[in-house]
């Protein structure tokens, strides 16, 4: 009986640290955020664009060839999502980013540059610039290694315009560069 009730007991303690092991050590939801907030931004900006649905055109050129279309409707959360993994806001990242802030005159700021001080992150550098206090264009470069490859990456965001995603891919089997342009006429 007592070992029964002391399984129980260890059982019971290990889905509890494992649940609590589980759980993010800083979650976004209250949480004070070291830098920009791209995820908040992109999640903000999908939300925008599914409900407007502007028109779009949406080019995609994979080494020399260019295929292009006018959309009534896309799905921006798959759309924006490469945006929104390039978020920095990672526990493990607070310490691993230079921050430069540019600001004019009138002391309004009008860029924010992040740079990655460890060579193992993927997002390189997160450039934000800024008109009036709003958000004008986002620039995130991201850089991936493995065995079979090395792909750069260069994400371009701009709010009521469009984004642009440039890849460049280098490995064995030969080079890939791919490019999606998506514009709001």
């Amino acid at each position: 009986m007592v070992i029964r009730h002391l399984i129980r007991s260890l059982w019971l303690f290990t889905i509890f640290t494992t649940l609590i092991a589980c759980t993010p050590e800083d979650t976004k939801k209250g949480a004070r955020l070291s830098f920009f907030d791209l995820e908040g931004y992109v999640s903000q900006q999908v939300q925008l664009l599914q409900n407007d649905q502007p028109k779009a055109v949406k080019s995609v050129s994979l080494d020399a060839r260019i295929e292009e279309k006018v959309l009534s409707t896309l799905d921006y959360r798959k759309e924006l999502e490469l945006f929104a993994q390039a978020d920095i806001n990672k526990p493990a990242w607070r310490d691993k980013y230079t921050v430069d802030s540019v600001f004019n005159q009138a002391g309004v700021l009008e860029s924010l540059t992040y740079e990655a001080t460890d060579d193992k992150i993927p997002t390189r550098r997160l450039h934000i610039d800024f008109d009036r206090g709003e958000v004008s264009r986002i620039l995130v470069e991201e850089s991936f290694s493995s065995a079979i490859a090395d792909t750069r990456r260069e994400l371009t965001f701009m709010p009521g315009l469009g984004y642009q995603v440039v890849s460049v891919q280098t490995g064995k089997a030969g080079n890939k560069n791919m490019r999606i342009n998506v514009s709001w006429p």
